[in-house]
């Protein structure tokens, strides 16, 4: 999506509320004004399912709904499908490869949990962005490198993270989530700003060619700097 669309699309996402209405529908959720978190995720520890396993009986307790879609371990599979069965209307569970759900998650839930172990660049955060769906993540390798905590005290940022690999920090991350969602004109903010990043190739683009005209400049500095040095023959 070009960036001058997600701008357009930033100054007026009301399209966000008619999406997570119709995400429901399809879901079986209940309607609710209660925050919509989307877990859109290969199903191993390395996605970090093992703190979504160990937090899930706490979240189950929280102000929110929970829609899952993915495939893996049958561990994690089994474990989405019993709470899925005792709390309907509340979690949602799809598995397998289903990038039209996928997408439709992306459209219309209100945050996106990625709490991975280790992630080398992540492409689930940036499509979240794009959708003004604020994503909640452990600041690690890719995504620590492009979400930006929000601070309330400031009104920065455009995400949610944690830094130690513990079910708590999770937790109290998704808790940080739902009780700025509270605050409509902070969260709208929040949802604004997060759809106007930047994150295209051209960005990145630009930022490596700066990086290698520095370089470069540096290098023919050193040059001059050892031919003035130098002594006559």
């Amino acid at each position: 999506m070009p960036n001058s669309w997600c701008q357009k699309f930033a100054a007026d996402p009301g399209a966000k509320a008619l999406n997570k209405r119709a995400l429901r529908a399809e879901l079986g959720l209940a309607e609710s004004r209660v925050p919509l978190v989307a877990l859109i995720s290969r199903f191993y520890e390395q996605k970090g399912l093992e703190l979504v396993q160990q937090s899930l009986p706490a979240l189950s307790r929280l102000d929110v709904q929970l829609a899952v879609v993915g495939t893996g371990d049958r561990r994690y599979e089994d474990m989405f499908r019993v709470a899925a069965a005792r709390q309907p209307g509340r979690l949602a569970a799809h598995f397998g490869f289903q990038p039209g759900i996928a997408q439709r998650l992306y459209a219309g839930a209100d945050m996106l949990l990625m709490p991975s172990r280790f992630e080398p660049c992540g492409l689930g955060q940036l499509i979240a962005l794009r959708y003004g769906t604020i994503p909640i993540v452990r600041s690690t390798g890719g995504l620590a490198d492009t979400i930006r905590d929000f601070d309330p005290v400031s009104d920065t940022g455009y995400g949610f993270t944690f830094g130690p690999y513990d079910p708590w920090q999770l937790f109290a991350a998704v808790v940080r989530a739902t009780e700025t969602y509270k605050h409509a004109p902070a969260w709208s903010r929040l949802v604004r700003r997060a759809m106007r990043q930047d994150v295209s190739w051209a960005r990145s683009a630009g930022l490596y060619a700066g990086l290698y005209r520095t370089a470069v400049a540096a290098h023919q500095d050193r040059g001059h700097a050892a031919s003035a040095g130098s002594l006559p023959a």
